[in-house]
């Protein structure tokens, strides 16, 4: 389970590296306590028997001696320095790996801060190692001295929080806290904003190394640790304006307001509320809405918001190899990835209104999800069943598609149950063999078919069989064998052919195309093609569903007959959670 607890190693003995060095009886012994305890006596012997033979020999005169003592080292100091050596030690102990564990559970691996608590009990569990390895670096001051100071307690906890970053079971992005200065590939300044997004490329001794994209072009730079503050990635392709903008945007404060951290107005989750963003996630979307239809109860118990951290805890429900589901704690912060910042990019409250009064509950599953997932482009694309079980922690099924009769009787029985229930349309469905070629001679023939084609779907026939067969290759262009040219856009279903001389259809409605389409599977009904809705309730002879873009009246599909959900609809998932469950 990626957040779960791991186990603390028990507290070993110190290890030769951390282990301060043995006083002994023997005065002369006392000046080898620089040597390491990991060096045998076999190797001290020859030492020790110069130092005996050493005892023998007059001492030296005053003078010397004083000469001596001005060569000692001077003790080192209680500084950075010594902070980073004292890591060095502890990195391959017990108590070490005990704080990192410890960090990134309490942190989620970084998502969230360390509360003052938490940190108390960090250093805590790092004291002891903290004092041995002053010792055996024969660095004076002691651990409480260290533990003391404020930037040198800093410096330690970076460090930790670096090996969280490596032990990270992802990419690690994040943005940043103030405006800080990078360079692109010119080598000219650029200042990145606050809330901008960068990739983690090397954490080390409180820096980090960074990258970045501004105004489209990729930036990087080196920037304080304290000023970097973990989130989710986001996606590479922005669904609304098709470009690559992973890194481009940013994230925006949406604190909410006191006694509304879920919902608008302390209201309870509604189907309502849900507005899919700039991200392929139709199928959560949907699933966090058919189960706030039914059971609203379960949406407010898995959100728990941390006004001390601005951040909230959102518990989902893993299934485990057993059958049994266990709880999944996932920490985020309060802000969410925005355009321009000024709104969230990805889930929203349906009225758009951000800020105070929005209802955030739909957004901060999606970071949630995200965060468990990977980043938010690990969620692109799903299963709306499987996003059911997550946040109600009971198994969805998975009927098969019933005849048209029966399609009334189903979803009836399914209303009279308060059973959460999504249906997904087909990808792409097959288009009507259309004679809607204009043209003459040799060419160009042109025709406007359906508004969004498949890719290598088209074929154009002669049924005069005077030209050979035209197909699409996928990349916008079509090929045939008396072909001179030709091309097709899928959005907007413009095609063009131009034949070679002497090749031609006898008459233009001899041609006749034949596709697959999607995206707008029915004008009249207002159906998407592969898409995740919503079932909202049986109205006489219709089923009702709901789409999951919001409320608007333009985003909801017409309710539609038994025939017509067969036509469009090619699986039906459903979850029905246990009353008090």
């Amino acid at each position: 389970m990626l957040f779960q607890r791991q186990d603390r190693a028990p507290e070993r003995a110190a290890s030769a590296a951390e282990a301060p060095s043995q006083a002994t009886s023997d005065p002369q012994r006392g000046a080898h306590r620089g040597l390491s305890l990991e060096q045998s006596d076999a190797a001290l012997a020859p030492v020790q028997k110069k130092e005996t033979d050493a005892t023998k020999a007059p001492p030296p005169p005053p003078e010397a001696v004083g000469q001596q003592d001005a060569k000692k080292a001077p003790a080192a100091k209680l500084d950075a320095a010594a902070v980073d050596k004292v890591v060095g030690k502890l990195r391959a102990g017990a108590a070490w790996k005990g704080a990192v564990d410890g960090y990134a559970q309490a942190t989620n691996f970084g998502y969230v801060p360390l509360s003052d608590a938490e940190r108390a009990t960090l250093l805590a569990g790092l004291e002891p190692a903290i004092g041995k390895a002053l010792d055996g670096l024969g660095i004076t001051g002691g651990a409480a001295a260290l533990l003391s100071d404020g930037a040198l307690v800093g410096r330690l906890v970076e460090a930790v929080q670096a090996d969280v970053y490596k032990a990270a079971p992802t990419e690690v992005y994040g943005r940043v806290t103030a405006d800080v200065t990078l360079k692109d590939k010119a080598g000219k300044a650029v200042v990145v904003t606050k809330g901008h997004v960068v990739k983690l490329e090397k954490a080390d001794k409180g820096e980090l190394k960074v990258s970045g994209r501004v105004g489209g072009k990729p930036v990087t730079g080196t920037i304080p640790q304290a000023v970097f503050a973990r989130e989710p990635g986001l996606t590479a392709v922005d669904d609304e304006k098709s470009v690559e903008v992973r890194e481009e945007h940013g994230y925006l404060d949406m604190s909410p307001e006191k006694g509304k951290e879920v919902t608008s107005n302390g209201a309870d989750p509604s189907v309502s509320d849900v507005s899919q963003g700039a991200i392929g996630d139709c199928y959560l979307m949907s699933g966090m809405g058919a189960v706030a239809a039914q059971r609203p109860d379960l949406i407010k118990k898995m959100i728990a918001y941390d006004a001390s951290k601005n951040s909230y805890t959102v518990t989902f429900k893993e299934r485990q190899a057993n059958g049994k589901f266990a709880d999944v704690p996932v920490k985020v912060s309060a802000y969410l990835p925005s355009r321009s910042g000024y709104s969230p990019i990805y889930a929203q409250d349906a009225a758009h209104k951000g800020g105070d009064g929005a209802a955030l509950w739909p957004a901060i599953i999606e970071k949630a999800y995200a965060v468990w997932k990977g980043d938010y482009q690990e969620i692109v694309g799903g299963s709306a069943g499987d996003a059911m079980e997550a946040i109600t922690g009971a198994v969805s099924t998975y009927p098969e598609m019933p005849a048209a009769k029966d399609v009334l009787k189903l979803f009836k029985s399914y209303e009279k149950g308060k059973k959460a229930v999504c249906c997904g349309t087909y990808d792409a469905l097959k288009g009507k063999s259309e004679k809607a070629f204009s043209g003459s001679g040799s060419g160009p023939y042109r025709a406007s078919l359906k508004a969004s084609l498949k890719e290598k779907s088209l074929k154009v026939d002669d049924t005069g069989k005077k030209v050979a067969q035209v197909r699409d290759g996928g990349d916008g262009k079509l090929t045939g064998a008396d072909l001179a040219s030709g091309s097709v856009t899928y959005e907007g279903g413009a095609v063009e052919l131009t034949y070679k001389a002497g090749k031609a259809p006898a008459k233009p409605e001899d041609l006749t195309a034949s596709y697959l389409y999607h995206e707008l599977l029915s004008e009249s009904l207002n159906v998407h093609g592969d898409h995740a809705y919503m079932f909202v309730k049986v109205d006489g002879d219709r089923i009702v569903m709901a789409n999951p873009w919001g409320p608007n009246a333009s985003y909801q599909p017409k309710p539609m007959t038994a025939t017509e959900f067969v036509t469009y609809f090619e699986d039906i998932s459903v979850n029905a959670p246990r009353k008090g469950k």
